[in-house]
């Protein structure tokens, strides 16, 4: 059974702020869409970046409206949170009135949990989509993307060009119009007014791109840095189609696709981008996001194609094997007897 790949929507660069203006500015100006961003607080440019201090009121300030009319979203930023305390905030889009209400938010890393996560509520606070990668942020400065598509039903995290963690949930079940597009910060966290720490570390660059990014296209970025803006990947040239090649009857796993182009060092996993086949499914099915399902015994392969390249592997299905599990023996001897 051959399941087609799923289209993604075309995505544009909306915002672009690239904090190497002079030293000594208060101000920096989107390259894209001429908005401006503020530094509050203590924040300083010192030519190359904007550094926060984590002091009380030390942010920079987007401004407002920059969600408005978008269907999904992909938010990117160059920075190092190595010197901040527990659960800061690299960006927020909230109210704005510091009580943490319709937000979208990604926390740099969370030290008592070590991990980083990706958030959004609406002004219930339900439905609440949230992911988390494994591990936190170290002190070298990495590159983020973060990546909403409610079309689709996805939410990832990605860093330095690699998916760091990735999440479903039912289509269109939370629009990002469930977002305030009252305020967007760098480095403040949506509940600043009951004390929540700001960040203490620096920022080089902030993009905001209209629709969702792919892996290729991510990976594209992090090559180019922060100097240039491309998402062009070259051509993919090979795929290597990773699977767990022992299955029993009715589980399933998940494919990864990790892909070569010609335009990166680095290998994507593009499972999401790929369409997929099942030499016999009535032992394996595969979903159109490469979810695997063991339905049947026996053993067949399964192949990954995107675009002319494509690659297989062969997956054996057990069938479960009976054991006891549980035993309760209710002949008891008679009384007194031995």
């Amino acid at each position: 059974m051959l399941l087609m790949q799923t289209s993604s929507r075309a995505q544009s660069l909306q915002n672009r702020w690239s904090f190497n203006a002079p030293a000594g500015g208060s101000t920096v100006t989107d390259s894209v869409s001429s908005v401006v961003a503020t530094l509050n607080g203590n924040a300083v440019l010192d030519g190359t970046e904007v550094t926060l201090d984590g002091s009380s009121g030390t942010y920079v300030s987007l401004g407002g409206n920059l969600l408005s009319g978008l269907q999904a979203v992909s938010i990117e930023g160059w920075a190092n949170s190595a010197a901040s305390p527990d659960n800061v905030h690299l960006f927020e889009f909230s109210d704005g009135g510091g009580t943490g209400n319709q937000y979208l938010r990604f926390v740099m890393h969370d030290q008592g949990d070590t991990r980083n996560f990706f958030e959004l509520a609406d002004v219930s606070g339900y439905p609440n989509q949230f992911i988390s990668s494994p591990t936190g942020l170290s002190s070298v400065p990495v590159h983020v993307v973060c990546v909403y598509d409610p079309a689709n039903g996805r939410t990832s995290i990605y860093t330095n060009g690699i998916l760091e963690a990735a999440g479903s949930f039912p289509v269109n079940q939370t629009p990002l119009s469930s977002v305030s597009t009252n305020e967007a910060s760098l480095g403040q966290s949506p509940w600043h007014n009951y004390g929540d720490p700001y960040m203490a570390g620096t920022i080089s660059e902030f993009r905001i791109w209209n629709g969702a990014l792919n892996p290729l296209q991510i990976a594209a970025l992090d090559a180019s840095g922060t100097g240039a803006v491309s998402t062009n990947y070259g051509a993919v040239t090979s795929l290597q189609l990773q699977v767990t090649y022992q299955m029993t009857q009715y589980a399933f796993q998940q494919a990864a696709v990790i892909a070569t182009a010609s335009g990166l060092t680095s290998q994507p996993n593009i499972a999401s981008l790929c369409s997929y086949q099942s030499g016999n499914t009535n032992v394996l099915t595969v979903s159109s996001s490469g979810l695997i399902n063991a339905v049947g015994a026996g053993s067949t392969t399964v192949t990954a194609i995107f675009g002319t390249v494509s690659n297989s592997q062969t997956i054996s299905v057990s069938t479960p094997v009976a054991a006891l599990s549980n035993r309760w023996s209710f002949f008891l001897p008679p009384a007194g007897s031995t």
